[in-house]
């Protein structure tokens, strides 16, 4: 990992580190002047650093017990640091840190050693130090800071207990004078939840953090946190492992002879009624939410568009599950039940249309797979009313426009997901669609690749802080 992406916001400690060895270089409140007699080319850069911070360690040996003792380490280990010297750097900041833990110098001393671990990869020893630095110098303005990077450092070493330690510790040692921040490191926990599993607990912490922050920890945020409520409770009201989001089981033939081979899709489970109205009511919320501020959100307006289109997905697939396989009565007269069903189907893909005006890339490919698959499914409940052999022929023919349009449909809904490269599971559903539906023109395809040899797990679930 490259310093770029390192965590550097320490501003004083920073500071220390790149500007030349001079008078700027000297801690807040050390208003003594700089050694200039002693200091040579060093602060003008004309000394390469190695000299420097060689010169500087002898003047702290000549006059190790006098007041000028710690700067000539600190300016030492500074050099050190410059010239690469790691090693050498880390060692002389802990001797200053031994020799005059009261100096003024000790903290910055302290918050060096964490960075240098963190830049060099020793990820473990970064956060020791800096948590080290954000709890002995709380009152330190980049206190905050420090516990933020030693947060982001134990997550890249998964050290997730520990993470979820110091984002308590920041939230209450830094809540009161800044909120923002706090609602943020609060938030970030989400994410560690979600690792472990456990939808009761990532629930608990959503309902805590939206009772403890509301619009306080951000618009976006807030929508967020419904939103992934609305999907939790989504999940739960369905006693089978959902199909792309919708409580269904693949449809199997009734009927073995009749009409075989010709029924496909989906058929509906019932959901658990008291978890579809939490769902519901958060996803409105997420709507309500959304809606106040036109979406600017001053925040993540990505996330914030894609939960919100999230929920109109759902109000439309509450609206059409129960009955995307509604089978016709066998007293029912065929052509008012077909078009009973036309109308139903007209409404459906209705609500799935509102769902691609929200212009959020896998809801759209998700709400046009429905459109397909409600017709699809209308195609085969066509074919399934078939009693006997020689009916089979009527009703195929009946259900060849729908079959054609459902066709139609898998085709945009599997190019826009090539177009925008989002290979999800609704765009798996239209391609199998395709294959099943229209072999010729889409015949299976199976692309072979080795196994990949130079990868890593992914270590952390939040980016990096911004420098």
């Amino acid at each position: 990992m490259s310093k770029t992406h390192m965590p550097a916001r320490l501003v004083l400690v920073a500071a220390l580190a790149l500007l030349p060895r001079s008078a700027s270089a000297r801690p807040a409140g050390d208003n003594g002047p700089p050694p200039s007699d002693l200091t040579g080319g060093c602060k003008t850069g004309e000394v390469p650093a190695a000299d420097c911070a060689a010169h500087y360690y002898g003047l702290y040996e000549k006059v190790m017990a006098a007041e000028d003792a710690a700067e000539y380490l600190f300016e030492a280990a500074a050099f050190y640091e410059t010239d690469g010297s790691v090693v050498a750097a880390i060692r002389v900041y802990e001797q200053l840190r031994a020799k005059f833990p009261r100096s003024s110098y000790a903290p910055a001393a302290l918050a060096r050693i964490g960075i240098i671990h963190g830049n060099v990869g020793d990820f473990e020893l970064a956060a020791r130090a800096l948590e080290q630095y954000a709890m002995l110098y709380a009152g330190e303005k980049d206190a905050s800071d420090a516990m933020r990077d030693a947060i982001f450092y134990r997550k890249a070493i998964g050290d997730d207990a520990k993470a979820i330690e110091n984002t308590k510790y920041l939230i209450k040692a830094y809540g009161a004078k800044r909120p923002s921040e706090a609602a943020n490191a609060d938030f970030a926990l989400t994410a560690l939840y979600e690792k472990r599993g456990n939808s009761d607990l990532v629930a608990k912490h959503l309902m805590q953090w939206i009772r403890t922050w509301g619009a306080k920890g951000g618009t976006d945020k807030l929508i967020i946190a419904n939103g992934k409520l609305a999907e939790l409770a989504w999940m739960r009201s369905c006693p089978v492992k959902l199909i792309d989001g919708m409580c269904a089981q693949r449809l199997k033939l009734a009927k073995p002879g009749v009409c075989s081979g010709t029924l496909s899709g989906v058929e509906p489970v019932k959901r658990n009624e008291r978890e579809l109205k939490r769902a519901l009511a958060s996803f409105a919320e997420v709507t309500r939410l959304y809606g106040k501020v036109g979406g600017s959100t001053g925040g993540d307006d990505a996330a914030a568009r894609y939960y919100y289109a999230r929920a109109k997905l759902a109000v439309a697939d509450a609206d059409a599950e129960p009955h995307i396989h509604d089978k016709k009565p066998a007293s029912a007269d065929l052509d008012t039940w077909f078009g009973d069903a036309i109308k139903l189907r007209t409404r459906y893909n209705r609500n799935y249309e509102l769902v691609l005006g929200a212009r959020d890339a896998s809801t759209s490919i998700a709400a046009a797979a429905r459109i397909s698959l409600i017709t699809d499914t209308l195609a085969s409940a066509i074919t399934d009313a078939a009693t006997t052999k020689p009916e089979c022929d009527a009703m195929a023919e009946k259900a060849a426009p729908l079959r054609e349009a459902s066709i139609t449909g898998y085709g945009v809904c599997l190019s826009k997901a090539g177009e925008l490269g989002w290979f999800d599971e609704s765009a798996q559903i239209c391609e199998r669609a395709l294959v099943r539906l229209a072999p010729k023109d889409y015949p299976t395809l199976r692309e072979h690749s080795g196994d990949a040899t130079n990868t890593s797990p992914v270590m952390a679930t939040e980016p990096p802080p911004k420098n």
